[in-house]
């Protein structure tokens, strides 16, 4: 099994991060200009997810330079060189990732279940799904 080097997982991951930068930018520019809908909550949301995974891409980096990312480190980081004032910090630094990963994660399964059982159980069991109703409203029963 072959393994990324230090800086093929921060060429992907910046790559991916202009990539979306340039598709967010596209979206927004397109509501606002050209739709003239406005900012919506959900361009908030894609705004916020973009944040989130620029500071972990520049975590990585940060990471990077600082030789966690050598291929003889394994995910414990053994066999790191490094003083015991960079452990520390990098300890530090990992502590508040994991919180805001939890955090992140936790907000997207409850948002993913929310949409799940709404598009269940807002109407009747199947009604979205259902092809003989000709509008939405014969299939409410109003």
């Amino acid at each position: 099994m072959t393994m990324f080097s230090g800086k093929g997982l921060l060429a992907v991951e910046w790559t991916l991060i202009g990539i979306a930068l340039i598709l967010l930018i596209a979206r927004l520019n397109l509501r606002i200009r050209y739709l003239r809908s406005g900012f919506v909550i959900s361009d908030g949301f894609m705004i916020a997810a973009f944040v989130a995974a620029a500071s972990l891409t520049s975590a990585d980096t940060w990471l990077y330079h600082m030789k966690v990312y050598k291929p003889d480190v394994d995910f414990q980081m053994n066999h790191w060189d490094s003083s015991v004032e960079e452990k520390i910090q990098v300890y530090k630094h990992m502590g508040k990732t994991r919180t805001s990963l939890f955090a992140l994660s936790t907000f997207c399964i409850i948002g993913f279940t929310t949409t799940v059982l709404m598009n269940l159980f807002y109407c009747r069991f199947g009604c979205y799904w259902y092809a003989c109703f000709p509008s939405l409203e014969d299939a409410w029963g109003s």
